[in-house]
């Protein structure tokens, strides 16, 4: 999923070529948690008037998650439908 996130923003321009780089170096750095997303399903279910059920299943874990996990997102239109449900972060992209 995150490889796809970075190869749309560098194909439409919100990514230069370096910053894709950069960033594909990042994400082979970082340790990711999975978690099963079969105990959330009734949270994603309630969200299912916002949003997509994958993009649900993100703001569900976000929204439930211990230790404040806030929803890292890059998608505007995403962030305001998870705005009232978890915490979410825009984060601005190196130019």
């Amino acid at each position: 999923m995150s490889q796809d996130v970075l190869r749309g923003l560098n194909r439409g321009g919100a990514l230069a070529d370096a910053a894709l780089e950069t960033a594909a170096a990042d994400l082979t750095r970082l340790r990711v948690e999975l978690h099963p997303t079969l105990p959330l399903i009734p949270r994603i279910l309630a969200l299912r008037r916002n949003m997509t059920a994958y993009d649900a299943a993100y703001v569900a874990l976000a929204s439930v998650f211990v230790f404040g996990c806030p929803l890292i997102t890059h998608d505007r239109r995403l962030a305001r439908a998870a705005s009232g449900h978890c915490a979410v972060e825009v984060p601005v992209l190196p130019e």
